[in-house]
């Protein structure tokens, strides 16, 4: 009678297999198991959740532009839904509040604060969307639009407690002069996708521990960074102003159309911060643990 054949893991022979990997179809034994959900060996797990290289990339300009794009390229549709979402109601915000050509500087800084308000309570749900898809491109784990902004809301708390302390502690070194401002400001700029990635440790006090040793070095690559996708959007806010202006169309559709242009180079710097983040760890040797999703989703999906 022909002895029944059992599978054994290549690297420890004396081993029955537990499972086969899903990505290369090598038997793994327990020891080498390295997710079972789906099964991944040794080789491919890191792989599967890092498939860009972007946890492992260093800190630097070109790291940032050319991952942040790259992380936010196969969920470029999902942002451009998410940018006309929020920007409907935030161009209603700016038309309804703003100030007629007699109108004072006050009132005007009263429309700016309006619009302010409603991204930090309500735009910044898009935002924190789109840096999860890009986390997800990232990590090997896509997300729906719906995934996302559900991920985005049950991080509410937690995002908007960051940026409020974020904006107290800038705002209090501003008022010592320009300089200490510039200074907190530097030091803080990966509050958000501080926040939204790890969760065991406070993301002003982690922001700052990535940053300090570099300071210079990262206030020079996130200014390039909101220099090269923020001032077009300028530009092109007023130049379309200007064009409109000859035309005289509703001044509703003009707005969110405004509204939208900035809010799509915002999630331009958002991905290119979260780059700028992955290698600030990688070069500071923090470890990721495996991202805590809400969704229900299990294991990377390769």
């Amino acid at each position: 009678m022909t002895p029944a054949l059992t599978a054994v893991c290549p690297d420890h022979p004396q081993s029955p297999s537990v499972a086969t990997c899903s990505r290369c179809g090598r038997f793994v034994c327990a020891v080498c198991l390295r997710s079972d959900s789906p099964p991944l060996c040794p080789a491919c797990a890191p792989r599967v959740a890092d498939p860009l290289g972007v946890l492992a990339a260093p800190f630097s300009f070109g790291n940032m532009v050319g991952y942040g794009v790259r992380l936010l390229a196969p969920v470029w549709g999902k942002a451009l839904v998410l940018s006309v979402l929020f920007s409907i109601p935030g161009g209603w915000i700016s038309y309804l509040s703003a100030p007629s050509d007699d109108e004072s500087l006050t009132q005007v800084g009263r429309s700016i604060q309006r619009s302010n308000i409603y991204d930090a309570l309500v735009g910044n749900i898009g935002e924190v969307a789109v840096i999860l898809l890009c986390i997800g491109v990232a990590e090997g784990r896509r997300l729906s639009l719906g995934q996302a902004l559900r991920e985005s809301l049950s991080r509410y708390g937690r995002l908007f407690g960051a940026r409020f302390r974020s904006g107290v502690w800038i705002l209090l070194f501003t008022l010592l002069f320009l300089v200490p401002g510039i200074w907190k400001a530097v030091l803080l700029a990966f509050v958000v996708p501080a926040a939204v990635r790890i969760e065991a440790m406070d993301p002003l006090k982690l922001s700052t521990l990535l940053v300090t040793p570099r300071w210079w070095a990262v206030f020079g690559r996130v200014s390039a960074v909101m220099a090269l996708f923020l001032l077009p959007a300028v530009l092109f806010v007023g130049v379309f102003d200007f064009l409109v202006g000859f035309l005289d169309p509703p001044r509703l559709p003009v707005e969110m159309v405004e509204d939208w242009a900035t809010r799509v180079a915002e999630y331009l710097v958002s991905a290119c911060l979260l780059s700028g983040f992955y290698g600030l760890c990688a070069d500071g040797k923090v470890s990721l643990e495996p991202m805590a999703w809400r969704t229900g989703q299990r294991g990377p999906m390769v």
